[in-house]
């Protein structure tokens, strides 16, 4: 977080507001400029955080509740496709787990009666970020965000 002088200014101005609210009946507020405005509506505009999605190299689990052939826990091969049992090949890429749940519910429907998928990342795809050049130690380094 960056603060500048003004929104410092106004953070003191609250604290020295706060003691004279209880002996006072009226406080006046200064009135907001333009940017100001700007910076209180960027604010609000907080998004959600992505949702993660799967990738190559991640191991998928798969659990029915009711259908225990279909537990496994499966990597995501380079093409992004995984094999299932009483499904086939599946495109997994890209989707999300609540997107590969729905599709193999979807897959299923006319052999499996209630599937009830559940679909959780096992673990994630290793990565890896090279160092290279004039450095203590160059080589793969294990990424972590």
């Amino acid at each position: 977080m960056s603060f500048d002088l003004r929104r410092i200014a106004a953070i003191l101005m609250m604290v020295g507001v706060f003691p004279v609210v209880g002996c006072s009946n009226r406080v006046t507020v200064p009135r907001l400029g333009p940017a100001d405005v700007a910076n209180v509506t960027a604010a609000g505009k907080v998004l959600p955080p992505p949702r993660y999605r799967i990738e190559p190299g991640d191991v998928l689990q798969i659990r029915s509740p009711l259908h225990s052939e279909m537990n496994q826990d499966v990597a995501v091969r380079p093409d992004g496709r995984i094999e299932v049992p009483q499904v086939g090949e599946v495109d997994v890429g890209a989707l999300t787990p609540e997107e590969v749940e729905r599709r193999l519910r979807e897959r299923t429907k006319d052999r499996v009666r209630d599937a009830g998928v559940e679909v959780t990342i096992a673990s994630f795809a290793p990565r890896s970020i090279y160092v290279t050049g004039e450095v203590g130690g160059p080589g793969a380094i294990p990424f972590r965000k």
